[in-house]
């Protein structure tokens, strides 16, 4: 399938939301493709073996999975406080674009050492209402312009209201739910994201879908992203620098 212009204009909808949620909460390696379960990336010179959501396939080399890529740079190099993507997913028996989303990781330098200080940065800034507000516009007029520069025209973004649905010693899970205009049509957005702090950088999960009703099932997706965080830990074991998003020692 050829992706086109159209592609994107869909695609910067489910897109701006989740990079604003992703750089307001740190404010306060090439995988097979369609492979089922599991990617690889690397990151600071250290490969990390990364759970998927359950039905989700590594698309990132993928045609699709390039441009989105791509798209999805041009966006985060606009801002500084966004994560680096690294792996794009897709609900492994989609035919159009969605569900898709990503993997992200960001290295804060220890500045979020542990998944408690993540999870108690992230529930105090969305109790912030005003600061909020102004936060996103900030950032979101960034994103806005440089979207702009690929020829799609956003004249209005209405973020809902994150809501944690989830925290525990290994995650903490959001919901948002958005409307977009863009070229002039009015759209919704259903955003499920996650965020693991391991090893010293945050591992945060993104699953987009183009329909808050009759769409994908809140409920499990969210208990799947909370398994995943514990499971990547599980799985990079011996691995990494550290064992648990809760400690930053160092394995001897």
């Amino acid at each position: 399938m050829k992706y086109s212009l159209n592609h994107m204009n869909r695609c910067a909808r489910y897109v701006i939301t989740c990079l604003w949620i992703m750089c307001l909460a740190i404010m306060a390696g090439s995988a097979a493709v369609k492979a089922d379960g599991a990617a690889t990336l690397e990151r600071d010179g250290r490969s990390y073996a990364v759970p998927l959501p359950k039905g989700y396939c590594d698309i990132t080399t993928t045609p699709l999975g390039v441009l989105l890529h791509k798209f999805l740079a041009d966006v985060t190099a606009a801002n500084n406080l966004a994560p680096r993507v690294d792996i794009i997913f897709q609900n492994c028996a989609a035919e159009a674009i969605f569900p898709w989303g990503y993997v992200a990781t960001n290295n804060l330098g220890g500045v979020i050492n542990s998944q408690q200080v993540l999870n108690r940065m992230r529930a105090d800034l969305f109790g912030q209402t005003e600061l909020l507000e102004d936060l996103l516009e900030a950032s979101g007029n960034v994103n806005i312009d440089t979207i702009s520069e690929w020829g799609v025209d956003i004249s209005e973004v209405t973020p809902g209201a994150p809501t944690i649905i989830w925290t525990d010693a290994h995650s903490i899970v959001t919901l948002v739910d958005s409307t977009v205009v863009v070229e002039g049509a009015k759209a919704t957005e259903r955003l499920i994201s996650s965020g693991t702090v391991f090893d010293g950088l945050i591992f945060e999960f993104a699953i987009y879908d183009d329909k808050i009703e009759n769409g994908i099932d809140v409920k499990a997706s969210a208990v799947d992203l909370a398994k995943n965080g514990h499971e990547l830990k599980l799985m990079n074991n011996g691995v990494s620098r550290q064992t648990s998003g809760t400690a930053s020692q160092k394995k001897n």
